[in-house]
């Protein structure tokens, strides 16, 4: 079957403005009237015939548009709620994260604890042995001196209540033998204490060195370890205890990373092992809804300092 292009007196009869057995008769009066050829009217309506056409190929193109259009709408509304779920979840799992941080942190906190305590022992055993120490060397000198000054009294002392020999007349074998051999035993005698003394002393600065040094380390890994949680977690944490409180074991006094000078979170850490919030200035102002929201009906003070941290975040990159 071959195809041939429609002549314009075809497309004219198609769009119904003749009919196929002639004219129709206002437009036979029209013709008339006008005194136009009818070839240019066949080329006037195969033109008009044209642009319709062109129009629709116009509109066509243009609704195909609109539904790639709406199908573009319907990816952005579907990427865009993928997209809130993922934000959703990642705030699901920081929280989870921030959760086990936290416990991570406990246990730190604990393990730090005991090894202080124990430390702190190991200090006070070192004490108390080093002030026996002492005490015993005081003694010893004590002895020393004693031992000393004995050595240096009049030896005829040693002849009170004693009759006087006669004069000219010797003196007897025995008593000079008992004389003369307790000179070298209070110096034997002397030297033994000092050197005991030297030793004690030596053992003394010894254990203070020691103790020393424990102070030292102790120190530098408190230190450490407060810099760590401050460089991880953006709080800076100190804690204070009070011996005669009695339901709380400890106080710890949190002050923000990018919040204002002067801004801190105050929690007790009571006898029951709960971790209480105290009022201050930030909780009962700026943080008020999310201390009632996070701490009083969810209890969760890991997700209301990680809420802090991110919004201190937001406001410090977006100003």
């Amino acid at each position: 079957m071959s195809w041939h292009k429609p002549s314009k007196r075809q497309r004219a009869e198609e769009l119904g403005l003749i009919t196929p057995l002639g004219r129709r008769p206002d437009f036979e009066q029209n013709i008339a009237e006008a005194g136009t050829p009818s070839r240019d009217l066949f080329d006037l309506l195969a033109d008009r015939a044209a642009a319709k056409s062109g129009r629709d190929a116009e509109l066509q193109s243009l609704q195909r548009a609109q539904r790639e259009h709406a199908a573009a709408m319907e990816d952005a509304r579907l990427e865009i709620g993928r997209l809130q779920a993922e934000v959703q979840r990642a705030r699901v799992m920081g929280a989870a994260r921030e959760e086990e941080n936290s416990q991570r942190i406990a246990l730190l906190e604990k393990r730090l604890e005991t090894e202080a305590r124990a430390r702190d022992a190991r200090v006070e055993r070192l004490e108390s042995e080093n002030a026996a120490l002492a005490q015993s060397l005081a003694r010893l000198e004590a002895v020393a001196c004693g031992a000393g000054g004995g050595d240096g009294e009049d030896p005829q002392g040693e002849g009170r209540g004693r009759r006087p020999a006669a004069p000219g007349a010797a003196a007897s074998p025995s008593h000079a033998a008992a004389a003369s051999p307790q000179r070298p035993g209070a110096a034997l005698r002397l030297a033994q204490l000092e050197g005991e003394v030297s030793l004690l002393r030596r053992r003394a600065n010894e254990l203070q060195k020691a103790n020393d040094r424990l102070q030292q380390v102790f120190r530098r890994q408190i230190t450490q370890f407060r810099e760590a949680v401050y460089l991880l977690f953006g709080y800076r944490v100190e804690m204070m205890t009070d011996p005669s409180a009695r339901e709380i074991r400890a106080r710890f006094v949190l002050r923000p990373q990018h919040e204002d000078e002067g801004a801190e979170l105050v929690f007790d850490l009571l006898r029951s092992g709960v971790l209480a919030l105290v009022p201050t200035a930030l909780t009962t102002g700026r943080l008020a809804q999310e201390a009632a929201t996070f701490v009083d009906r969810f209890r969760s003070i890991p997700a209301f300092t990680a809420n802090l941290t991110l919004e201190n975040f937001q406001r410090q990159t977006q100003s």
